[in-house]
């Protein structure tokens, strides 16, 4: 499959999915701000249990979705692991604030320590996504994905 093709079906892929990603990225962040407000209740911490499960179940099915567009096994593999890769920052960016919070941890450290965390992401993914390229050049970059492109017309 031509890469303006791939890029067309991995969009209609994400569109299709999009509805029910921000469902749950509210319901995660609503339940987190339940978590600190109602610290001894069980009720918010079975909701970002439910609701960050329910995220990480939907990256698995857009990664397994995706990914079936390359011929290459390693390179599937790799994009699998890309998204493993997101859904591990979302989870880095969701979960620190609120542990800095309730734990009163330190800020200077902990602010060090999430900066390296996120360097080392992006320095993951970067690394990656150069491995994919290099494996399936067919494939779209994340760079290729937000650009403007033309829609083909159905045959």
């Amino acid at each position: 499959m031509e890469k303006r093709r791939r890029i067309q079906r991995i969009r209609e892929e994400k569109e299709r999915i999009a509805f029910f990603r921000i469902i749950f990225a509210v319901m995660l962040g609503f339940s987190i701000f339940a978590l600190l407000q109602y610290e001894t209740a069980i009720w918010p911490k079975i909701l970002v249990g439910v609701s960050f499960l329910a995220h990480g179940v939907l990256h698995w099915i857009e990664a397994k979705r995706i990914s079936v567009f390359s011929d290459s096994r390693p390179a599937r593999n790799i994009i699998r692991l890309r998204y493993a890769v997101d859904f591990a920052l979302i989870g880095l960016i969701a979960f620190f604030f609120p542990l800095l919070i309730r734990f009163e941890l330190p800020p200077l450290p902990s602010f060090i320590g999430y900066f390296i965390g996120l360097a080392a992401f992006i320095i993951g993914d970067i690394y990656l996504e150069r491995t994919q390229t290099v494996l399936d050049p067919t494939h779209p970059t994340k760079k290729e994905l937000r650009s403007k492109m033309p829609v083909l017309k159905a045959r």
